[in-house]
């Protein structure tokens, strides 16, 4: 007997989409009536997928919980103990962190906290319920070499990534491994605190830190999203959405800033993939200036990397390649930093494995 082929239904907004996927957006747009509606017919081994991919564990398991789910008793236990693993590993993370503070304060080696905790001062939500991976930091150029040594001398093994500007700091602690990613570039070009953004001071565990402004914090998270080809890009779609949502955005602000580091094609494409995905919606204004500029390249390149949000496509890393020819420094020698990222690409392209 030939099954029947799955037809998608006319009230989906993003008929592109499986059921999977849609049940993973209603679910974190807190949507009973849909969230209902999909979990008949779903795979939850898929879901579990598309979860672990984005590292969307916590936020997850706050959503069913929230809507009082009915889900399969083992898949709220893997959620329940990734939650557990996710909050000891935020704790050794942050205590490791006030240790850098210390270290990097002593040297008189001023650095910007990006990502992870910056994102969860916006969102409101506790430091420790986002999971973290690494922790990010940007320091001045001309520290590097200084930070490098220190760095060393504490334990940490320090390789210099080929192609994005940063290098990795990692270091054993029983049987957890500390990632500290150094970098020395925010926005395309624009190395150090000699590109032009903006700060504010928060308070982590009584230490002073600097993060990114809000503007500014969005603009990067665009840019990260894109860095890695949109793959595992569900978690900062829906974190930018929260950002939107929670926070007042200087709209005018965020439009200067994107025509000053040339991003304002990605910024749109990615703030229309989270109004789409979600409930934020943007100015109209602000929607009509940012989206006028731009070429047809790097919107079919933008298009072409949104698969990767749900799950990571075999082409992921070729795409991520060439977002550095693409989106040059908007000031300054670029034919300069365009040779260097294309010497970036060869080396890249030498150690590409067969099979992505």
């Amino acid at each position: 007997m030939v099954k029947k082929p799955m037809t998608k239904t006319r009230k989906s907004r993003n008929p592109s989409l499986g059921k999977e996927e849609e049940f993973m957006l209603a679910l974190l747009n807190r949507d009973r009536k849909r969230v209902k509606a999909l979990i008949v017919s779903i795979k939850w081994d898929i879901i579990w997928e598309i979860i672990s991919n984005n590292l969307l564990h916590i936020d997850a398991l706050d959503c069913v919980r929230t809507l009082r789910l009915a889900v399969p008793k083992r898949f709220e236990q893997r959620l329940v103990r990734y939650k557990d693993y996710s909050i000891a590993n935020s704790m050794l993370m942050l205590m490791e962190f006030t240790e850098l503070c210390k270290l990097f304060w002593k040297h008189s080696v001023k650095f910007v906290l990006l990502k992870g905790y910056s994102v969860n001062h916006y969102r409101k939500i506790n430091l420790l319920k986002r999971p973290m991976q690494d922790i990010d930091l940007l320091i001045d150029s001309n520290d590097s070499k200084k930070i490098r040594t220190e760095m060393i001398r504490k334990g940490y093994s320090v390789d210099r990534h080929p192609h994005y500007h940063h290098f990795d700091c990692r270091k054993k602690i029983g049987n957890w491994t500390i990632l500290v990613e150094v970098h020395d570039r925010l926005f395309f070009g624009h190395h150090g605190f000699k590109a032009s953004f903006k700060t504010k001071t928060i308070e982590i565990k009584d230490d002073k830190i600097d993060i990114l402004k809000l503007e500014d914090q969005i603009i990067y998270s665009c840019i990260h999203l894109m860095g890695h080809s949109f793959a595992g890009g569900l978690r900062t779609l829906y974190e930018l959405n929260e950002m939107l949502r929670k926070q007042k955005i200087n709209w005018s602000a965020l439009y200067e800033k994107c025509t000053k580091t040339n991003t304002n094609q990605l910024v749109y494409y990615c703030l229309v993939l989270c109004e789409t995905f979600f409930r934020c919606s943007l100015p109209e204004d602000f929607r009509t200036k940012l989206g006028i500029k731009g070429s047809l390249l790097k919107r079919i390149l933008l298009d072409s990397m949104k698969e990767n949000l749900f799950k990571v496509s075999w082409n992921y890393k070729i795409k991520s390649l060439i977002y550095p020819v693409l989106w040059p420094t908007s000031f300054g020698n670029k034919a300069k930093n365009i040779v260097q990222d294309l010497y970036f690409i060869k080396n890249w392209l030498v150690k590409l494995p067969s099979k992505i």
